[in-house]
């Protein structure tokens, strides 16, 4: 008798089937996509440097990444845009999600976003740049320039923002 392959359908053994990627390595991908444009944006510098923070804890290791809505306070692949990415080095990526004094000034300063239930947009929110200017941050990689009193009045707009 002759040797026959058995066929899985026959026997009920299920097929493979493709594994769906997760949703952090879905983010990894949508981030490693965006990586450069964002580093262009950000003038391939931390974007904390020169800041009254920054005096106190300097710039340190390489250059990440850092997603303005934290994936342990919400975030997903789903808010992997432009918009909610910063470039930052190692020690003030960590120090955010370390030291809660560092944190409410990178929220303070539009580098973090706090988990909120109220809707928001992130192209609203001021974010602080090295060169001491605030700027909007658009889905297509641009910044927008704006006074210091606009993001004053938007960052009072903010569902996290403390009353007056």
């Amino acid at each position: 008798m002759a040797w026959m392959p058995i066929d899985p359908d026959r026997i009920g053994y299920p097929k493979p089937t493709r594994r769906k990627k997760s949703i952090g390595q879905r983010s990894k991908q949508q981030v490693d996509g965006h990586r450069q444009a964002v580093y262009f944006r950000d003038d391939h510098r931390c974007i904390v440097a020169f800041s009254n923070e920054a005096k106190q804890h300097p710039c340190y290791g390489g250059l990440t990444i850092q997603h303005a809505l934290k994936k342990g306070t919400g975030g997903s692949a789903l808010v992997d845009g432009p918009e909610y990415l910063r470039t930052m080095c190692n020690s003030h990526n960590t120090l955010d999600g370390s030291d809660a004094a560092f944190n409410a000034a990178c929220i303070r300063n539009g580098w973090s976003i706090p988990r909120v239930t109220a809707p928001y947009d992130p192209t609203r929110i001021p974010v602080l740049y090295p060169d001491r200017n605030h700027y909007l941050l658009h889905p297509d990689y641009n910044r927008v320039l704006i006074t210091h009193s606009t993001a004053e009045q938007l960052r009072a707009e903010l569902p996290w923002s403390p009353a007056p």
